[in-house]
């Protein structure tokens, strides 16, 4: 159409993939994720982070020097996978640090395209049992 035409004269792509998370299994050291990709790019790069939710800092040094900051999205560890189909299904491990809690942890995954680097889809899950409403 003239409208995806205009769209990519401008360098804007249509928006393309989708993702989804869920926990499969959570032990005392790791958590495996499973994550399911559709309508991706072959080959483009699938990056399932562990990130702490907040935490503080005292800092020490510097111009912030004796002051608190708080941070959000801190993440904590990465697992690097790829797209080999258009769609499908993976399963991650990532292990946790000590000290951090389920309760201030979550995955956030990402689907990124391996030549443009930029983000096509976002998907993120609790680390904590989903309630059933």
């Amino acid at each position: 159409s003239s409208e995806v035409t205009a769209a990519f004269k401008q360098g804007i792509q249509p928006r393309r993939g989708s993702l989804s998370a869920s926990i499969e299994s959570l032990q005392e050291e790791s958590v495996v994720v499973s994550v399911g990709h559709q309508d991706a790019p072959v080959g483009a790069k699938i990056l399932v982070c562990l990130v702490r939710k907040s935490g503080q800092v005292d800092v020490r040094r510097g111009e912030n020097s004796g002051r608190r900051l708080d941070h959000v999205n801190i993440v904590r560890g990465v697992q690097q996978a790829s797209a080999t189909a258009e769609a499908g299904t993976l399963k991650v491990e990532l292990q946790l640090p000590k000290g951090l809690t389920a309760e201030n942890a979550a995955i956030v995954v990402l689907l990124e395209d391996r030549s443009s680097h930029r983000l096509l889809a976002a998907a993120e899950t609790s680390l904590l049992p989903q309630r059933v409403r």
